[in-house]
């Protein structure tokens, strides 16, 4: 069963956040910010200290020195198409949506880094993209193992992504239908 609380919703989480990102790819050698509050905090300095990493700051409203700014505005635009290609799918599931276009995004070549795809150059390996055999929030049937006899143990649900860290490259997060 998945919680839509399983994912960051607030400005508060972006430290846990950042040290599951170091956790999962290593710390990075430098972080730049916008000079937001959250990235100027104790949390983040911390971690910063904690792993030796150098803190840059962007000159104050150049907002297009800023490469995340440019980027954040290419993922909503992306959001917003998903959602429009997925009308069935609830607006409270957007944080799901933008996780599966970010897990997506890791798998497409990019002319920067010769053909190879983000998730390659990292690990070395040609990824396998089986594990994208659904789109976003289509209709799937799972195995429920709980359920007793006579009842079914296949259920119906909704896709909403890859499920990190759990069982194998074929672990799903699935929203159950409700009865």
């Amino acid at each position: 069963k998945v919680s839509i609380t399983t994912k960051m919703k607030k400005e508060l989480n972006v430290p846990d956040c950042y040290v599951d990102f170091i956790i999962n790819y290593g710390a990075p050698t430098k972080t730049v910010s916008d000079n937001a509050m959250v990235y100027c905090g104790r949390k983040w300095l911390a971690l910063n200290r904690r792993y030796c990493i150098e803190t840059g700051l962007t000159p104050p409203y150049h907002q297009s020195s800023n490469y995340a700014e440019g980027e954040g505005g290419n993922r909503k635009y992306w959001l917003v198409k998903l959602f429009h290609n997925t009308p069935h799918a609830p607006l409270k599931y957007w944080c799901f949506g933008l996780d599966f276009l970010n897990s997506v995004s890791k798998f497409l070549s990019k002319t920067s880094l010769g053909g190879r795809c983000p998730a390659e150059r990292v690990s070395g390996e040609t990824p396998d993209i089986s594990c994208f055999r659904f789109p976003w929030f289509s209709p799937v049937w799972y195995y429920a193992p709980n359920l007793d006899f006579p009842t079914d143990r296949m259920r119906p649900g909704f896709f909403l992504g890859l499920a990190e860290n759990v069982g194998d490259g074929f672990a799903y997060e699935i929203l159950p239908v409700k009865d």
